[in-house]
């Protein structure tokens, strides 16, 4: 079932940052309850909510791995598409998932279209 914002207190991106270009098929990074992760986006609707499916195992949440879940864009911290995915998984291969998927996220962060994690964050790497 489809949560129509299902009252979650999904993290707001800052009004100060820049809006990030959201596609259909495009992964977006969401907060929920102190629990950054990655959705991929099946729809973007005209009135601006987005249809998503959350792409990993969370911790802190009730979410589940493939549920959908309707977001408003505001909820957007940040985007990657499928040229990102060919970098991470290059870097996984080439010095291991973790590895590679912190050096992803830190160059991400350093070219300006990541976020900064959150001070004692833990890190859950995606299935590939």
């Amino acid at each position: 079932m489809v949560g129509a914002l299902r009252a979650l207190a999904f993290e707001e991106r800052a009004t100060s940052a820049v809006q990030p270009r959201i596609e259909q098929g495009m992964w977006v990074k969401v907060g929920l309850n102190e629990e950054r992760f990655w959705c991929k986006v099946l729809q973007k609707r005209l009135d601006g909510l987005l249809l998503v499916t959350v792409e990993n195992c969370l911790q802190l949440n009730s979410l589940q791995l493939g549920e959908q879940v309707v977001l408003r864009s505001c909820h957007v911290l940040e985007t990657a598409g499928p040229q990102d995915l060919i970098l991470f998984k290059q870097l996984a291969s080439a010095i291991g998932l973790q590895g590679g998927a912190g050096l992803w996220r830190e160059a991400r962060v350093i070219d300006g279209v990541g976020i900064t994690p959150k001070p004692n964050s833990v890190f859950v790497s995606p299935a590939l």
